[in-house]
């Protein structure tokens, strides 16, 4: 798809500009598309939490054996959907155009991002429907309802800081826990490589890594997805370890060797 001056979308539809409504997908306008925010706007789907509850005998009520956070013994929530009601008018032959080019985001994973919200939400398109008005055999409009499938966050700009074996003060964005992303060369002759962190509580987390370092290939951490990397082999931490998460508010961290730069990202619960 062709690129288009900012503020100009694939069409020049009577009123013209009808002004911009702060909605972007993956940072493109609705007028991207010739579509206009509808009166409905973006409606943000309720909160769902994945709960597990056990009958006993001899136990009054139900066993909660929910898995919570490490932030406030939170449960945490499941997918979310996101309604965004949308617009288009002209004349026939552009309404369809601007669905065929529109459609051509269904099923993928994009990103929404409306007036102030902290960050985005990410999600999969999963339907658009399409309404048509007609007066008098004349096309008039066409209503859309567009439903993205997304994760329960809204996710902020990625932000980095660095560590060394001194303990580092850190003050963590958003409102959830977040898995950062660590990289680090540990140096040359190292046999045990640890990442800590601390919230401040009795909440301790340390992955420990066992293996002969050469002091030059990147360790990788991904604590989100429980994966590391180094160089380009897998690496795995050892059974007592624990991948850490940063808690909103003040954190302390400290690797055991080296320097290491550490990427998060935000995640806000709306």
């Amino acid at each position: 798809m062709a690129d288009y001056p900012p503020g100009e979308g694939l069409f020049k539809r009577e009123p013209g500009d009808w002004g911009d409504d702060g909605l972007r997908i993956n940072g493109l306008p609705l007028s991207h598309w010739g579509l206009w925010l509808g009166v409905d706007g973006v409606q943000v789907g309720e909160l769902s939490m994945g709960t597990s509850f056990t009958e006993l005998p001899g136990v009054p009520g139900l066993v909660d054996g929910s898995l919570v956070d490490g932030m406030n013994n939170a449960i945490p929530t499941q997918r979310r959907t996101l309604t965004i009601n949308v617009g288009m008018w002209g004349d026939e032959a552009e309404a369809v155009e601007s669905k065929t080019r529109f459609a051509l985001l269904n099923g993928s994973t994009v990103e929404v991002q409306w007036r102030n919200w902290p960050g985005v939400f990410i999600g999969r398109i999963t339907s658009i429907n399409w309404t048509d008005e007609w007066k008098q055999g004349v096309f008039v409009r066409s209503l859309g309802v567009v439903t993205v499938s997304c994760r329960p966050y809204v996710y902020g700009t990625p932000r980095s800081f660095e560590t060394s074996t001194a303990v580092h003060t850190v003050l963590v964005e958003g409102n959830r826990p977040t898995g950062p992303t660590v990289t680090c060369v540990p140096p040359a002759g190292t046999k045990r490589y640890y990442l800590t962190v601390n919230e401040g509580s009795a909440n301790q987390a340390q992955l420990v890594f066992n293996a002969d370092f050469n002091g030059s290939w990147t360790l990788t951490v991904d604590c989100d997805q429980h994966y590391a990397t180094y160089g380009t082999q897998p690496v795995f931490p050892s059974v007592d370890s624990d991948y850490p998460m940063l808690i909103p508010g003040s954190n302390t961290v400290q690797d055991s060797a080296g320097v290491s730069l550490w990427t998060y990202t935000p995640r806000w619960l709306l």
